[in-house]
């Protein structure tokens, strides 16, 4: 045991005392001047008054609790703390999902969903004929500008009407202009692209992937071709094709608008909802594998 020395608190209590022994302690530096203060208490706490002013202000709270207790009239009182659940991962923003140029639209009545790596568009039932759960994108095209559009979906034939058809792309000549081309779904068809079965029955609750390419022209000389299934661009059947005719309205803004998602063309009975995933929006300089079809 160390020795007192002449200004240590045990010298001033004496040297027999057992307590005065046990809690030496020098005058200076921290916790100066307390006598028998447990670890972490203030002299407030223990009732026994500091002898040298200059000693150190009292611990601050413990991690949790807020200011409080005798320091300030009250019992110490439980800090809100926000804690982040163990393991828990933060869901994927909607952006992790698009590719650029592609936002929410503004006219939707809910946001699509993230799940499952892939995006929830659903509509309640008793939606009204407009009603949409989409996404948009559009530009001005320039003479010679070729597209490549595309996307995967899922079709679950519980969660669509049976003869309610929905839209589930178009594209049109402005936001508000004449559609260019449209893509509807229902159970009982599934996804047609101008009245040709892009995705049957049979293929429902499987993945299946569809393409658009596109050579933008207000005059006859343009083209647009459609593809449907699984596989390598050119080992998908063209489900829809269209050669040397003008694919914008003679006359109408050089522009295109993009919604997909779903759109109910007349109010819902059910709710229905369509999974996609593997959006993608590309430029093309040089096109391969095309099948010319007169329009």
């Amino acid at each position: 045991m160390p020795a007192c020395r002449p200004h240590s608190a045990c010298a001033l209590i004496g040297a027999g005392a057992v307590l005065a022994l046990l809690s030496c302690a020098p005058l200076e530096g921290p916790g100066a001047g307390v006598v028998g203060s447990a670890a972490g208490e203030s002299p407030q706490a223990t009732g026994v008054a500091q002898r040298d002013a200059r000693a150190p202000p009292a611990p601050a709270p413990a991690p949790g609790v807020a200011a409080g207790g005798p320091a300030t009239g009250g019992p110490p009182q439980p800090a809100r703390v926000t804690q982040r659940v163990a393991g828990a991962t933060p869901a994927p923003a909607l952006t992790a999902f698009l590719p650029p140029r592609f936002t929410a639209d503004p006219r939707n009545i809910a946001p699509p969903q993230p799940e499952a790596g892939a995006l929830r568009f659903a509509l309640p039932a008793r939606a009204r004929p407009g009603a949409r759960v989409a996404l948009r994108m559009g530009e001005t095209w320039q003479p010679g500008h070729r597209n490549m559009f595309g996307f995967e979906v899922l079709i679950e034939p519980a969660t669509l009407p049976r003869q309610a058809p929905l839209t589930l792309a178009r594209w049109q000549a402005g936001p508000e202009g004449p559609v260019l081309l449209e893509m509807t779904l229902d159970a009982r068809h599934g996804l047609l692209v101008e009245n040709r079965r892009c995705v049957g029955p049979a293929s429902f609750g499987t993945w299946r992937r569809v393409y658009l390419r596109i050579l933008w022209s207000s005059a006859p000389g343009g083209y647009l071709e459609v593809r449907c299934g699984t596989g390598a661009l050119a080992t998908m059947p063209v489900i829809y094709a269209r050669e040397g005719i003008a694919t914008h309205p003679p006359g109408a803004p050089p522009r295109y608008d993009l919604s997909l998602g779903l759109i109910a063309g007349r109010a819902l009975a059910t709710p229905a909802e369509v999974r996609l995933r593997r959006i993608i929006w590309r430029r093309l300089y040089v096109v391969f594998d095309r099948v010319a079809q007169a329009g």
